[in-house]
């Protein structure tokens, strides 16, 4: 996506107000939203502790839902009982 010279005008703009308010570098502000309720390594250190324990037990525990649990387990590369059989 290439800029336009107002776009490029008033980036720079923002940038130099940005830098005469103290603000150096380039990193952005912390995002707005929703933080996340679930400790991801308190469900990892749980699973570890009880590997038998089904996604859905593990989300009424942690009190969120079960494709929550399935996204960390799976983002932690670990599999399902039922995957590891087929």
């Amino acid at each position: 996506m290439e800029l336009n010279r107002e776009q490029k005008r008033l980036l720079m703009l923002h940038e130099y107000k940005e830098f005469k308010a103290g603000n150096e570098g380039l990193s952005d502000k912390p995002r707005s939203g929703r933080p996340r309720g679930v400790v991801r390594q308190a469900v990892l250190d749980r699973v570890k502790e009880c590997p038998s324990l089904s996604s859905r037990m593990l989300g009424d525990e942690f009190d969120c839902d079960q494709k929550t649990i399935l996204t960390i387990l799976h983002e932690a590369g670990l599999r399902s009982l039922i995957d590891s059989e087929e």
